[in-house]
């Protein structure tokens, strides 16, 4: 597919507005037929330098103008950038703007294709790399007392604002993409996330008195306070990374922790002999220790044992309220990288410590039918001897 670009000049309008009828740009530059081609906008806010990716679509017809009339250049298939992707930041801008003749000369085919694929990178990435100002982002130098913060605003904490600390503390390389996050917290999607940050943003700089970091327009940047993140390794995916000093915080002062003990990873007895005291650790994925994820199982199933029926509370009375192991029903080896998403309904179940242990005897683990189906056995076996 051959690329082209064209820019929008913010005399007529700082941005085009968004419709739902055929993308279309006009062009006083005559056109051959580039049907299946690519067309980039770019325009520019008034009285700034600021460019920005505006939207892209495909070319499914040309309609060409009359005595001097411009050209219609137009298609369905395409996509709104949401936010606008800020380009004018990129290392290679500078390269594309002399590529193009300063966009003064329309609609412009890009024939490097080292543009081409930066242009795509961008235009295609997930909007989650992004924030409300359609700036990419990145990791922004920012230091503040975290942890006198929290302790000022932590009564008046959000639940979401919680879970979010929570999940991030405890996630893979303690990260996640805005998608994820989203999945984790019950939200339809990453946008309405922006609300819960900036709030805690705000809670936190006016606690102690700071500013957030600021852009070049003096609008301060909410998400930078709490996160900074890096792309995948193809520029299409963002994942957020709690700023360390936020993280270590929130686990000092107890809003979230690391490895909360009613929670804690199943022992898993080795063939190998041990030290007095000695134990394995089996490693479970993140996402069960997640405590979004463990919330959302046990809201479902309930905090008793799925296989020999164990309420701890019922037991140990108050002191022992939700304690339970979550046990994921999928092989970890078996789950994907980065991008793995768990359900915490379909794919997690509580167990108790006991349970979990004799799950994972095998490997591959047991399954909670299966272990159930031996309890069961040996109980009938007891009861008619």
């Amino acid at each position: 597919m051959e690329e082209f670009v064209q820019y929008h000049n913010p005399q007529y309008a700082e941005f085009p507005e968004e419709t739902a009828e055929r993308f279309s740009i006009y062009t006083s530059k005559r056109v051959d037929d580039i049907r299946g081609s690519r067309v980039w906008l770019i325009a520019r806010k008034a009285e700034t330098s600021e460019y920005y990716l505006v939207y892209w679509f495909v070319v499914d017809d040309v309609v060409y103008g009359q005595a001097g009339e411009p050209d219609h250049v137009n298609g369905v298939s395409g996509q709104w950038l949401q936010p606008a992707r800020r380009i004018d930041q990129e290392p290679w801008f500078e390269t594309l703007r002399s590529h193009l003749g300063n966009f003064a000369f329309g609609l412009r085919r890009v024939t490097d294709r080292t543009l081409c694929k930066s242009l795509v990178s961008v235009g295609e990435a997930d909007d989650e790399g992004y924030d409300d100002h359609g700036d990419r982002v990145g990791n922004v130098p920012f230091q503040m007392d975290y942890a006198l913060a929290l302790e000022r605003v932590r009564e008046s904490l959000s639940t979401t604002q919680v879970d979010l600390l929570s999940a991030l503390c405890v996630a893979p390389r303690n990260e996640l993409s805005a998608g994820q996050i989203a999945r984790l917290l019950g939200l339809t999607h990453h946008a309405a996330l922006n609300g819960a940050i900036v709030r805690l943003a705000k809670a936190l700089t006016k606690a102690v008195g700071v500013d957030a970091p600021k852009r070049a327009d003096g609008t301060s940047r909410w998400w930078h306070v709490v996160a900074e993140g890096r792309y995948s390794d193809n520029g299409t995916r963002f994942f957020w990374v709690l700023r360390p000093a936020l993280r270590d915080a929130a686990l000092a002062v107890g809003i979230c922790r690391s490895d909360d003990g009613a929670f804690a990873d199943a022992l898993e007895p080795t063939k190998a002999p041990l030290l007095e005291g000695a134990v394995k650790v089996v490693q479970v994925n993140a996402y069960e220790r997640n405590p979004v994820a463990r919330r959302r199982c046990i809201e479902h199933h309930g905090a008793v044992c799925s296989v020999c029926g164990l309420d701890f509370a019922t037991v140990y009375g108050a002191i022992a309220q939700g304690v339970i192991h979550v046990h994921h029903l999928k092989p970890i080896s078996e789950c994907g990288g980065e991008d793995y998403e768990v359900d915490p309904v379909t794919e997690l179940r509580p167990v108790c410590p006991n349970c979990h242990v004799v799950l994972h005897r095998r490997q591959p683990p047991y399954g909670i039918d299966e272990l159930r189906g031996m309890l069961a056995a040996r109980r009938l076996n007891s009861a008619s001897s």
